[in-house]
């Protein structure tokens, strides 16, 4: 919306009998109330008087209203727009300080992502995921190390069955326990859990170092940090329409004041000539100036845009990594439950060789020799076999941990939402930025109810002069209006 203001366009001044009282006066309508709200500035730029909720009367114009017009135009407007320009400036500090903050603001999310990840599987088995050694890969390390010791156990117990004294010859069986490709089979499993596992390590820091910035771009590539940056943006359309109202108003001043003058001169020329003349005229003109005001493309969606772009942000980085992770760990837990199953075939197989069948009948020494070479196989059996149950338990907890993982994690990242918000503009500021809006708006509110009376005081007047003085009062108020609009964008609700 445009303001135009041509000033100083001074028409003849009427005059009118008061009595015996021959003066220049201009009637301004009629004595009829105005229609519109009375705010906290409350008293009438024409007249000082109070502005009642539901209007003011009309005035009579003369000299004394419109040079009252000038003075509070200095005293209360011009200052009152100054205290417009502390608050927006405070707002723009505000702002500068969180875009300085920008690449703080992106590791605090960074490390909260991670966090999240590592709160996602039970028992704590995603701590340190972002590093190289994070309890997973201890986990499995500790599987590892637990199959490896059941083999070394299984190599001895083969070595002892096929090791029999030989006093027991043909009485045991010479048939060794065979381990060798199982061992193999769960080599290769936990080789593919550890990949499965790096895998897991890289897709945490390919998200934190690549998706994460996404969130604060908000998918477009105007603004690396979209929020803060459209805030930046629309405040520098703000400060520049702040400053051209301020510079319509000081020369609107001047045309009141210009107005004033006249009056004046039109009285003193009135003092000198024929009293019975019908008027004197005074033709005095200045240059119209524009005032344009620019629309502001940003913060369409006011303080809304936070909300906004934390909700994009959630949907953007659940679209990129939901399938990312998904097939890392659907490859990862077939690994996992083919592990499972080898390690209770290799408990089974290990079960089946611990048993000693004995053939014939044995003296007393060589029951005797029995009896401790059984127990030499049952005992080497045994660690073997608790050695591999205790390496399920922890493939189990593995398997769970992953399932876990699955499971939450697209609800832990709409869990995110508060700290999106959080750090795509810090909260307490997003509250200062609103105050400032909110309280520069007001007082524009108020000048604009103001400048409505003046409007409402000027009109229906036929003077070339107070006409263009009405008009540009009127341009004041839509440009009051599209700046008030624009500060509304900055405010909460």
């Amino acid at each position: 919306m445009n303001g135009e203001n041509e000033r100083g366009k001074l028409a003849e001044l009427g005059q009118e009998d008061m009595g015996s009282d021959k003066r220049q006066v201009l009637i301004v309508g009629s004595q009829e109330e105005g229609g519109y709200e009375a705010s906290s500035l409350d008293t009438s730029l024409m007249t000082e008087k109070t502005l009642y909720s539901g209007g003011a009367q009309q005035i009579e114009l003369d000299y004394g209203s419109v040079a009252q017009l000038g003075n509070l135009l200095e005293r209360t407007v011009q200052e009152r727009l100054l205290l417009v320009r502390t608050h927006i400036n405070d707002a723009k500090d505000i702002t500068e300080q969180e875009s300085a903050r920008f690449l703080e603001r992106v590791n605090q999310l960074r490390e909260m992502y991670v966090t999240l990840v590592e709160q996602a599987g039970e028992g704590g088995l995603f701590q340190g995921i972002g590093q190289a050694s994070g309890r997973l890969t201890q986990a499995i390390s500790g599987v590892q190390q637990l199959i490896s010791d059941a083999e070394r156990c299984c190599r001895g117990l083969r070595e002892a069955q096929t090791n029999a004294p030989e006093e027991l010859a043909g009485s045991v069986s010479q048939q060794a326990v065979q381990m060798e490709d199982i061992f193999a089979e769960i080599r290769h499993l936990v080789s593919r859990l550890e990949e499965g596992a790096d895998q897991l390590f890289l897709f945490v820091n390919h998200v934190s170092m690549n998706y994460i910035e996404d969130v604060f771009r908000g998918g477009q590539d105007l603004f690396a940090d979209s929020v803060v940056e459209e805030f930046r943006a629309h405040l520098d359309y703000i400060v520049r329409n702040e400053q051209q109202v301020y510079q319509q108003i000081a020369d609107y001043k001047e045309q009141v004041v210009f107005l004033a003058q006249a009056f004046t001169e039109q009285d003193q020329t009135r003092a000198l000539a024929d009293q019975s003349s019908a008027s004197g005229a005074v033709n005095l003109a200045t240059q119209g100036t524009s005032y344009p005001l620019e629309d502001s493309p940003y913060m369409l969606s006011a303080m809304d845009i936070r909300e906004f772009h934390a909700t994009n942000g959630i949907e953007r980085l659940s679209t990129a990594t939901v399938p990312l992770l998904f097939n890392i760990l659907e490859e990862t837990v077939v690994a996992v439950k083919k592990l499972e199953l080898l390690g209770e075939e290799a408990v089974a197989a290990v079960q089946e060789a611990s048993h000693v069948p004995l053939y014939g009948t044995l003296s007393v020494s060589g029951e005797s020799l029995f009896a401790s070479y059984r127990a030499s196989i049952e005992e080497k059996a045994l660690e073997a076999m608790s050695l591999l149950r205790e390496a399920n338990t922890q493939v189990a907890g593995i398997r769970q941990g992953l399932y876990s993982l699955q499971w939450n994690y697209p609800s832990l990242l709409e869990e995110l939402r508060p700290q999106i918000e959080e750090v795509l503009f810090n909260g307490m500021a997003f509250q200062s930025v609103h105050a400032c809006h909110s309280a520069a708006s007001d007082l524009l509110n108020e000048m604009q109810i103001a400048f409505k009376d003046v409007v409402f005081q000027l009109a229906q007047n036929q003077a070339q002069s107070i006409e263009e003085l009405h008009n540009s009062s009127h341009m004041i108020v839509e440009n009051m209006e599209l700046l008030k609009s624009q500060m509304k964008r900055g405010t909460i609700g």
